[in-house]
């Protein structure tokens, strides 16, 4: 941004940077003025930016045991499922290897290949084009829901403890009111809202990675997909006093 209003590159000293904010800041000021963005700054942005603040410094309660026992059951359905992929393909294969997975499916399977190719001319097994083949045939359908799991046990399940805060004991997140162009909110570092269905892997709907995320006494939570109307709604009502 400085480069772009300003015509320099930003210092890369705090002192520097904030001056740099300032000066942006009063050469954008006249046209935010001629376009009517102001009214839309105070009445809703500015006063979500302090609840999403007071969200980062409180962070979120995770229970690190809800967490390993999810990773158990998580662990024991890809085993499972990877037995039965392994009992439709013929043979013991890498399912997470896209030559291995693409060699088993269209050469010695058979099954229709697509036309997409992925990396170094392979032909390609992404999400999109096993769920064409999970229609008709089982073993696509299997690798999905393996694929699934492996990436949320290891993304999710399994990274989120060792980003707990030691002095705090809680994760401390990310919020972005406008990072997206569709007016949805962004959480950059930690996507603890991302989840599953929990009930696929027979863990009920307590024992999802939300459940994980736990509410102390006397707090209430709030989960939801569309940030920035929830969050024009807190910002407003003064809710952000006192964020769980």
């Amino acid at each position: 941004m400085t480069e772009r209003h300003l015509g320099h590159a930003a210092a890369s000293d705090p002192a520097g940077e904030a001056d740099a904010v300032l000066a942006i800041f009063h050469k954008l000021r006249p046209k935010s003025r001629r376009r009517g963005w102001r009214r839309s700054t105070r009445g809703s942005i500015l006063p979500l930016i302090r609840v999403l603040a007071e969200m980062e410094s409180n962070g979120i309660r995770v229970d690190p045991a809800q967490l390993r026992v999810l990773s158990g059951r998580m662990e024991a359905e890809m085993a499972r499922l990877g037995g039965e992929v392994y009992e439709l393909a013929g043979k013991s294969f890498n399912i997470n290897s896209p030559q291995q997975l693409g060699k088993v499916l269209f050469e010695d399977l058979k099954l229709p290949a697509p036309v997409k190719y992925g990396k170094g001319k392979a032909i390609s097994t992404a999400a999109d084009v096993l769920e064409d083949l999970a229609v008709e045939y089982p073993i696509a359908s299997k690798v999905l829901e393996y694929r699934q799991l492996a990436k949320l046990k290891g993304t999710y399940v399994d990274a989120l403890p060792s980003l707990i805060d030691p002095f705090s004991g809680r994760l401390h997140t990310t919020f972005q009111s406008d990072g997206r162009g569709n007016g949805s909110g962004c959480r950059h570092r930690i996507r603890i809202y991302r989840t599953f269905d929990p009930d696929r892997i027979g863990a009920g709907r307590s024992g999802g990675v939300r459940a994980a995320a736990g509410m102390e006494i006397d707090y209430r939570g709030l989960f939801a997909d569309r940030t920035a109307a929830v969050g024009t709604y807190v910002a407003r009502s003064g809710f952000g006093g006192s964020v769980p």
